[in-house]
């Protein structure tokens, strides 16, 4: 289970702690997501505030203990909303939940049609060897399945592309 946090500034001076926890499976499309809501100020849990997934539109209420969930999130990064009157809104953007590496490894680039094409290479290159860019999403840069992101995997993704176009391996 992962834990973000996250915190909402009130009109009246009052704070908001956002908690989201996720479940996280590797291999399921999707799964629960659930988190608590408190006042930054007083640490006692916010009941009445609204949680909405930006993406897919699904929204819900904490209940009196400042808890909400949302039991069945596909996988994916989203932008969460979260209000209640007398604070201002707190959006959190690009939240993970599950796994970023869909089907096969090497999207290195996170592409919505998950096409493993030369952007792709061009994005780990310039990981390992130019600007270190960070990976938006690991996972699918470890074509090799070994542990961590190298030239290996550089190769295999090279092999894939121009020499025996053999399929990444699966996402783990």
């Amino acid at each position: 289970m992962s834990f973000i946090s996250a915190r909402l500034r009130p009109i009246a001076g009052l704070g908001l702690l956002v908690c989201i926890v996720a479940s996280s499976y590797a291999s399921a499309a999707s799964g629960p997501v659930a988190g608590k809501v408190t006042s930054s100020l007083t640490g006692l849990p916010l009941a009445n505030v609204v949680v909405k997934v930006l993406e897919t539109g699904d929204s819900t209420q904490t209940d009196g203990t400042g808890h909400y969930a949302f039991p069945n999130l596909v996988d994916g990064r989203y932008t969460m909303l979260f209000g209640r009157n007398t604070y201002q809104p707190v959006t959190k953007a690009n939240v993970l939940f599950g796994s970023c590496c869909q089907g096969t490894t090497g999207n290195v680039d996170c592409d919505a049609t998950n096409n493993v094409d030369i952007s792709d290479l061009s994005v780990l290159i310039d990981n390992l060897f130019i600007n270190l860019t960070p990976l938006c999403c690991p996972a699918a840069a470890n074509t090799d399945g070994q542990l961590g992101v190298d030239i290996s995997d550089l190769s295999l993704l090279i092999d894939y592309l121009f020499i025996n176009f053999t399929t990444p391996a699966p996402c783990q």
